[in-house]
C-alpha cells in the first residue's frame, strides 16, 4: 500500500461542516493523523475501532481514508476530526458510502459513524457533533437517508442513535449477525430538528 497523501476527492466535496457553537470540524490527512491516533490508540473501550489502536491498521486506514475513499465513485468517504474551540481533540465523525448513481437525487444515501475520546463521553459534545454531522448530510448532500450500525452489545450506541432519531433496520447481509442497523431519513429528521 503506498504512503499516506492528502488526495481531493474527484466526485463529492468532502469540506469539512462550518463550526458549531462548540465545537470545530476538520477533514482527516495526513497532517492531523497523529492527533487521531493520540485519541485512541490507548482507548479500553472495546467498541473503538481495532484500526486506531494497532500502529500497522492505523497506516493502512490512513492511507485507505486520504486516498482511496476520496477518490472512488461508488464508496466515497472521509473522516472529520472534531474539537472544542481552545483546539482540544475529541473525536472523529466518519461520513461514508457515498454513491455517484444517487448522489442528490431521491434515492441518495450515506452511512455514518463516530468515536469520542473517554474523557469527553457524556458530556453532549458527542451529540452536538453527530447532529451538526447529520444536518451537513441533510442539507448540503441532500441525503434522503442516513445509516448507522453498531455492534450488538453497544447498548450505550444503541441509546445514543435512537435519541438522534433513528430506527432500526434490518438489512439483508451478513453482518447483520455481529451488527444492529439503523436507518434515519430527511424526512424524519425535519419533524424531528
Amino acid at each position: 500500500m503506498p504512503e499516506p497523501e492528502n488526495q481531493p476527492s474527484i466526485y463529492f466535496d468532502f469540506s469539512p461542516p462550518e463550526s458549531s457553537a462548540n465545537l470545530e470540524y476538520e477533514l482527516f490527512n495526513v497532517e492531523n493523523a497523529q492527533q487521531l491516533w493520540d485519541m485512541f490508540w490507548e482507548d479500553s473501550d472495546p467498541f473503538i475501532s481495532p484500526k486506531f489502536k494497532n500502529p500497522s491498521h492505523f497506516l493502512k486506514y490512513t492511507a485507505y481514508q486520504t486516498t482511496y475513499a476520496r477518490k472512488s465513485a461508488e464508496k466515497g468517504g472521509c473522516d472529520y476530526l472534531f474539537k472544542n474551540k481552545q483546539g482540544v481533540y475529541l473525536g472523529v465523525l466518519h461520513f461514508y458510502d457515498l454513491n455517484t448513481k444517487n448522489y442528490q437525487t431521491a434515492q441518495a444515501s450515506c452511512t455514518i459513524g463516530f468515536a469520542t475520546v473517554a474523557s469527553h463521553r457524556r458530556t453532549g459534545l458527542s451529540t452536538e457533533a453527530v447532529r451538526h454531522l447529520l444536518q451537513f448530510a441533510f442539507e448540503k448532500h441532500q441525503m434522503q437517508t442516513v445509516f448507522a450500525f453498531t455492534e450488538k452489545k453497544n447498548s450505550p450506541a444503541h441509546a445514543f442513535l435512537e435519541k438522534l432519531g433513528f430506527s432500526m433496520t434490518h438489512p439483508d447481509t451478513y453482518k447483520a449477525q455481529k451488527y444492529d442497523y439503523y436507518e434515519l431519513t430527511k424526512q424524519q429528521w425535519n419533524i424531528t430538528y
